[in-house]
């Protein structure tokens, strides 16, 4: 019965994204262009202040490109559109062992991060 009340509430709070249309992405404002290397700067920039240990930390990124994210009204984030890189992390945790590689997305714009998820949730926050 538990399982049935939490499966129904994350489908209703899942039920509640709304993707963007085509016609939001054709008129969608991605800002300014973005490097790949700029791209891996700004997403350290954000994920290493998260980790335990973050001088131990393995990352390696995905291509930095333009994209579109769903909104969020539960949590009033709107539709964003920008540029994004998936970061594979491994780091050590507080016992001092690696924890496996975990993919931290980050989406920026105009030279800053404007979402990121967390992997242990993958809740997508604002900034």
């Amino acid at each position: 019965m538990i399982r049935l009340v939490g499966v129904a509430g994350l489908m209703a709070i899942t039920g509640c994204a709304v993707a963007p249309s085509a016609v939001d992405i054709v008129n969608a404002d991605f800002g300014s262009p973005m490097s790949q290397s700029e791209c891996e700067r700004i997403a350290k920039e954000q994920i290493l202040p998260m980790l335990k240990d973050p001088g131990s930390a393995q990352m390696s990124f995905g291509r930095c490109e333009k994209r579109s994210l769903h909104s969020i009204p539960i949590a009033g984030v709107p539709i964003q559109h920008g540029y994004f890189t998936v970061a594979n992390v491994n780091s050590k945790n507080s016992f001092g062992g690696y924890t496996g590689a975990q993919p931290w997305e980050v989406l920026m714009k105009n030279g800053r991060a404007i979402r990121r998820t967390y992997p242990t949730d993958g809740m997508q926050l604002p900034y």
